[in-house]
């Protein structure tokens, strides 16, 4: 037996014979639902009232203590170090913007949303600066109702009219909440634009010990607040250096690694625009204390193919009171 579906066209479009990517709603296809935002700024143990481990989305709020691994060596002993300096350190972020937690951002990164089938393990960011302890100011996380185990519990959620879709050939009644297609008591990522963000390197030579050179291309979505993200990329990436896998892509090099080019890459959002910048070291000293020359950057592009959703990263509620 087929399941009703809802479906809705973008507008100017329709529905007889269009793509799935071109729908605006078909919940014929499963909707991810955020029952629960929350944002800390110490960090935070809570309750899993769903009961089984489900999926979440956290992003940092950044300031001028937020972790930036300047400390960075190209290879064996014998290379030479890089040399970050440069009054773009001093205002590297200013507590406005906002970045994926991700294991893409380069240096001991330990934090963000944990969840097991009892707890939700939210921890703020730490770490060691010439002895004093920083973190970031804050962390906000999007919580959802899907299960990542394929396990899921039926939630008693707050009586209210709304639409629910199930699964096809099941009764609406005995589908838990997690495996609902569409339940309008949840909320849902609700996409705002999606394209293509390019930043262009030059080819450039930044002599021994010279300041970092800064580039950086942005899109102006002008929500007026800091909106969710997709892909989940973060700052202070170095790229093909023991990332383990890449939200960006680069043009112009065989091997897009740190020695080739790409520098520390940074993707973060703001009130007013999304940022892909690039930020280029020079040489300092190797292990010995020998000056290392010249460093020989090559001209490349940076490839940002990105998702704005309507979502507010810092809105809170929990739907499931």
């Amino acid at each position: 037996m087929s399941r009703p579906i809802i479906k809705v066209a973008k507008p100017g479009s329709s529905i007889i014979g269009l793509d799935a990517k071109d729908f605006a709603l078909n919940t014929k296809y499963l909707l991810p639902k955020i029952y629960r935002q929350i944002t800390v700024t110490e960090d935070t143990l809570l309750d899993n009232d769903l009961g089984y481990p489900h999926g979440s989305w956290t992003f940092r709020r950044l300031d001028e203590d937020s972790f930036y691994g300047k400390l960075y060596t190209t290879g064996g002993i014998w290379d030479p170090s890089l040399y970050w300096s440069g009054d773009i350190y001093n205002e590297l972020f200013t507590g406005d913007q906002y970045t994926f937690f991700s294991v893409a951002s380069q240096g001991t990164i330990s934090g963000g949303t944990t969840i097991t089938d009892s707890e939700i393990d939210i921890r703020i960011l730490e770490y060691l600066d010439a002895g004093a302890t920083k973190s970031d100011p804050s962390l906000s996380a999007a919580l959802f109702a899907e299960s990542l185990t394929g396990v899921s519990n039926d939630i008693a959620l707050p009586s209210r009219p709304n639409i629910c879709v199930g699964v096809e050939g099941e009764d609406l009644s005995e589908t838990n909440l997690s495996e609902q297609f569409l339940n309008t008591k949840l909320n849902t990522l609700k996409i705002f634009k999606t394209g293509l963000l390019t930043l262009s390197l030059p080819e450039e030579t930044l002599v021994y010990h010279a300041d970092s050179v800064v580039h950086t291309a942005s899109f102006v979505h002008g929500l007026g607040y800091p909106p969710m993200y997709f892909p989940p990329a973060t700052i202070n990436m170095r790229l093909g250096a023991g990332v383990p896998s890449s939200p960006v892509t680069i043009e112009g090099v065989n091997d897009p690694g740190f020695n080739t080019g790409t520098g520390s890459v940074d993707v973060y959002v703001d009130s007013d625009k999304l940022y892909l910048r690039s930020i280029r070291a020079s040489y300092g000293d190797d292990a010995f204390g020998t000056p290392g020359g010249d460093l020989d950057y090559p001209a490349i592009t940076i490839k940002l193919y990105y998702t704005i959703f309507y979502n507010d990263i810092t809105e809170e509620f929990n739907l499931l009171t």
